[in-house]
């Protein structure tokens, strides 16, 4: 989906099946930001970055007279939606990029959940949403913002910082992400010619039930990160975070491990009859 530190990101291997399984936060995060479009049934809607596609046939469902259409940059994660889903009337996936797809109609509702922070600039993003919505439609968009997974993310600079990683990490971790913030959201969201209506930075806890648990979701969504190692010793440079991570926020009382996150919430409609010089770049 995007290029940072490196990292093609429409070349990442993404695993449908190992994401499905550890990605329950997200699922849930989904789920609540779907409630807040408040869906009358029949409209059109967009999930951009759609993932395994789970999420998208629940979209489904809330709208039983529209119609859906998930896209994603990732092969492998939108063969798995359409052969998981793809028999569900009114929904199909798409593999496609978030900063330039193109639709052969105009939709109601974009929605993005867990996406964006894997794109490095947000303005090519709304440009195509811009594109992409009919006068009056709007997006509604979660991510991770300023601040998210930053506990983590130090304890990883340290252990790379030191032997045997810093061979293969000699600056420390790779900017994998962009945590990007409301006022730049709210700038490119104008720069593209929608109107924002809010974006704001949410709290939120990711809870593991144990450290394996914990493991498997850094295992899932932290591949790119440690990707400069061989690939042999990847396993241990994701465990070694991990535990220097609970030596400073160890488990609760119950054994369960919790990581800080932050999530940039992003709302934006397209007022009618408005126009943007950028909004057809």
């Amino acid at each position: 989906m995007a290029t940072e530190g490196g990292v093609a990101m429409e070349s990442v291997d993404w695993h449908a099946e190992a994401y499905a399984g550890n990605s329950s936060a997200q699922e849930r995060w989904g789920e609540e930001l779907h409630g807040k479009l408040h869906l009358r049934g029949n409209e059109t809607v967009v999930d951009i970055g759609c993932g395994d596609g789970r999420l998208t046939e629940r979209l489904a469902r809330r709208v039983p007279r529209g119609r859906v259409v998930g896209i994603d940059a990732s092969e492998t994660m939108v063969r798995h939606a359409r052969a998981t889903w793809g028999h569900v009337p009114g929904l199909e996936f798409r593999q496609a990029d978030a900063r330039s797809f193109r639709l052969e109609f105009t939709a109601d509702v974009l929605v993005s959940n867990a996406v964006l922070h894997w794109v490095p600039d947000l303005l090519p993003v709304f440009q195509a949403c811009r594109r992409a919505l009919k006068p009056g439609g709007r997006s509604l968009f979660q991510m991770g913002g300023v601040g998210n997974v930053a506990r983590l993310e130090n304890a990883a600079g340290q252990v790379m910082g030191r032997e045997p990683w810093k061979e293969w990490f000699p600056q420390g971790m790779p900017p994998v992400w962009t945590m990007h913030s409301p006022e730049e959201a709210k700038r490119d969201l104008e720069a593209a010619g929608l109107m924002p209506v809010r974006a704001e930075l949410l709290e939120r806890d990711m809870a593991h039930a144990d450290s394996d648990a914990m493991l498997g979701w850094m295992r899932t969504t932290w591949f790119s990160a440690v990707a400069p190692a061989p690939e042999v010793l990847r396993e241990d440079l994701l465990v070694e975070i991990r535990d220097a991570y609970l030596e400073e926020c160890p488990p609760d009382t119950d054994g369960r491990t919790h990581v800080r996150m932050v999530r940039l919430e992003v709302e934006g409609v397209l007022v009618p009859n408005t126009t943007s010089g950028t909004a057809t770049a």
